[in-house]
């Protein structure tokens, strides 16, 4: 654990400093937080954790499943860490994704988009990189901050909503705080998951849409039919293709 923790905080640090542009490493095991549901620990050898830390820190955890019983189950549990009015996307098998390779619809998955864990340093901070940080004490005096629950009561909405990016800055007090980032408008510094969200790539088989009940607090982002409604339209035939003109319709002699 002090590995992971010490290794986290380096990273971070390269990334604040400019040492790293940019960071996507992969787990080939399900690393959520232990405090998580306890059904979910026998999925933790069979999925795998995205680490991102590209200017947006996150961390993907993705379950494969090979039946629909094992897939109801996790649904059940992964539902109760969801942030409240966060954001539920639809993808079906073999549709396209943002991700690319990366993270490829081939078969049935949920995803489970999360805080990273990291943490984010007063870049006034003058460190050595050699040496291994007192986290407690720089989070205690204000001079760090952990990104993940609990997260500030300011943040939380009256219903349990996070915003589902917040940014660290330092105020004038000298001392750390987040504050929410609106992605439209843009931000300066890195951008940190606060809300949980998930994701479904549905079959209609194991993950079969009419067999759980989407709760009604999510956003609800279908995805599943969007390649084909950005497919370009039948080309238009040109002149003189006798081929590509439709026939003129015979009609039957009165």
């Amino acid at each position: 654990m002090k590995a992971r923790i010490w290794i986290g905080a380096m990273l971070c640090l390269l990334l604040l400093t400019g040492g790293a542009s940019g960071l996507i490493s992969k787990s080939n095991t399900g690393d959520w937080p232990k405090d998580w549901p306890k059904e979910l620990d026998v999925f933790r050898k069979s999925a795998s954790t995205l680490m991102v830390g590209t200017g947006i820190q996150e961390n993907i955890y993705e379950i494969r499943f090979t039946d629909r019983d094992q897939f109801e189950k996790a649904w059940q549990a992964v539902e109760k860490v969801r942030t409240p009015g966060g954001v539920i996307r639809l993808y079906r098998v073999n549709s396209s994704t943002p991700w690319g390779s990366v993270l490829p619809n081939k078969q049935p998955v949920l995803r489970v988009y999360g805080p990273s864990g990291g943490y984010s340093l007063d870049p006034k901070l003058d460190t050595d990189p050699t040496k291994r940080l007192d986290l407690k004490n720089l989070l205690k005096s204000g001079r760090a901050l952990k990104a993940g629950s609990p997260w500030a009561q300011e943040l939380v909405g009256e219903n349990g909503q996070l915003p589902e990016y917040v940014t660290s800055v330092v105020d004038e007090d000298g001392k750390m705080s987040w504050r929410p980032v609106d992605r439209k408008k843009g931000a300066d510094g890195f951008l940190n998951r606060a809300r949980i969200d998930l994701e479904l790539v549905v079959d209609g088989d194991i993950i079969d849409l009419n067999r759980i009940k989407l709760p009604r607090n999510a956003e609800i982002v279908d995805l599943r039919f969007a390649a084909a409604k950005k497919q370009d339209p039948a080309p238009k035939p040109k002149d003189g293709d006798e081929k590509a003109k439709p026939k003129a319709e015979k009609k039957p002699a009165k």
